[in-house]
């Protein structure tokens, strides 16, 4: 993902003693949405039996 500025926030790094991980490479100001992806399945508002949306999954 990318700043306002234009350039990313984070970059893939060297994290000591814990491997690989995405590392901040600019202050990220608190609030700031990181990631956003598509939900993998929706739930339809209008659904009254959980139950049956519980099976369903």
């Amino acid at each position: 993902m990318q700043s306002t500025t234009g350039s990313p926030m984070y970059a893939l790094g060297d994290v000591p003693g814990k491997g690989k991980g995405l590392v901040a490479i600019e202050k990220i100001s608190k609030g700031t949405r990181i990631l956003s992806e598509e939900p993998i399945i929706t739930v339809p508002r209008n659904e009254p039996d959980s139950e049956r949306l519980r099976t369903s999954i």
